[in-house]
């Protein structure tokens, strides 16, 4: 669409400039009717050569002569200001030939390098990437060329969203190009110092130019993500890598647990993170997370097995008793595994300082959910216990899921 407004606003500049053209071509009659007034000149200066010659040999008096002559010299300015006009036109014509043509040509080229013909590109580019994708074509090359033209694009001038150049960091990673990727991340961590997406992506670009070492600029980084934005996903992955090469199994199972929250249930960046966990509390041992643990064993009671809806997930989670209703532990499942047994400590804790070791008493809440929310909703089913003690010694609990909300 943009490049049909463009043509048409080419054309009507093209017309504007060859309409004066086109009115002298109209006068070409009127051109040869001067080359005739040409001849007729040259005729009228023989006349009065023979006017003259006449009077001097006394064949007209004066008067008569004058008047005469005074006639044909009248005749002859006006034919030749006829033909000085019909010239000028003509010679007029070439500057209009010339804009016609320059005009266009220099509209194109000044679109081209500052107008928005590299957005259009790169958008075509997306729609065919995207395109490909869903129709299972390798679309290596496409991107590939989506990466030539998002340079392109910044060589000319930079752009003041960092949305190209977010895009072209991205696809420098996925082709492995992690050295030219940190150069964009860097640019735009220090034009978005606030942004923690990209304090998140500058860190993992850190750390993967520098051949997956965990250095310490790269847990900085991290840090620095964290405390713009808690639940900064690429930040708690990374620290939680970071945290299980020290041996900190404890630290890694917080930060990958506030990360398996936030990770679509069942996606593979979720079954990852699954695997990662599975490995920190085998490395923990028996002991496992320090601190309070309770072992819930849940089952659905068998009058609501056929009222459990197809796909739903199975929140557990510990709230304080008499506290705010925010879950002190929480852990998300697949409901198709009931029943089944989960261990509440404080890995699970949502926010910093609300966990199980900040309460006296808990509650224990097991719901199946159709939409996965933690908000409660009509049709969830839902069973509870009642006020249980906390100490350091592990508790073990039988939990029932038994109405309908």
């Amino acid at each position: 669409m943009i490049v049909l407004w463009g043509a048409l606003l080419c054309a009507l500049a093209v017309l504007f400039v060859l309409a004066p053209l086109w009115r002298g071509q109209r006068r070409a009659g009127d051109d040869l009717i001067g080359e005739r007034q040409g001849a007729a000149v040259a005729v009228v200066k023989a006349r009065l050569a023979e006017l003259e010659r006449d009077y001097r040999e006394g064949a007209l008096d004066e008067a008569t002569y004058r008047q005469m002559a005074l006639e044909q010299e009248r005749a002859l300015l006006h034919d030749t200001r006829e033909t000085d006009a019909a010239g000028s036109g003509s010679r007029g014509r070439w500057p209009l030939l010339v804009a016609a043509v320059a005009l266009p040509v220099c509209a194109v080229l000044f679109y081209a390098h500052f107008g928005a013909w590299a957005d259009w590109s790169i958008q075509r580019l997306l729609d065919q990437s995207e395109r490909e994708l869903q129709a299972g074509q390798d679309n290596r090359a496409t991107l590939e060329q989506l990466v030539a033209a998002l340079e392109r694009r910044l060589a000319q001038r930079d752009n003041d969203d960092g949305r190209r150049r977010f895009m072209l960091a991205q696809l420098y990673g996925e082709f492995d190009r992690f050295d030219a990727a940190l150069i964009q991340y860097r640019l735009l961590r220090k034009q978005f110092p606030g942004d923690a997406s990209i304090a998140g992506q500058y860190a993992q670009s850190l750390y993967l130019a520098s051949n997956r070492q965990l250095t310490d600029e790269v847990r900085a980084e991290a840090q620095r993500a964290l405390s713009l934005d808690p639940d900064q996903t690429t930040a708690l992955g990374l620290l939680g890598i970071a945290a299980f090469e020290s041996h900190e199994y404890a630290q890694a199972l917080l930060h990958w647990r506030h990360l398996l929250r936030l990770l679509p249930p069942g996606s593979s960046n979720a079954g990852m993170i699954e695997h990662g966990i599975a490995r920190a509390e085998q490395a923990l041992g028996p002991e496992g997370f320090p601190g309070p643990r309770i072992k819930v064993s849940v089952s659905l009671a068998p009058a609501l097995v056929a009222q459990q809806p197809p796909g739903a997930k199975l929140l557990v989670y510990a709230r304080a008793v008499g506290g705010p209703p925010m879950p002190l532990a929480v852990a998300r499942l697949d409901a198709a595994s009931l029943p089944l047994e989960v261990t509440l400590d404080d890995s699970m804790a949502m926010a910093p300082g609300m966990n199980l070791s900040s309460a006296k008493q808990v509650e224990i809440v097991a719901r199946v959910s159709a939409s996965g929310q933690a908000r409660p909703e009509p049709g969830d089913l839902e069973g509870s216990s009642g006020p249980l003690v906390l100490d350091d010694k592990p508790r073990q609990l039988a939990l029932e899921i038994n109405r309908r909300l």
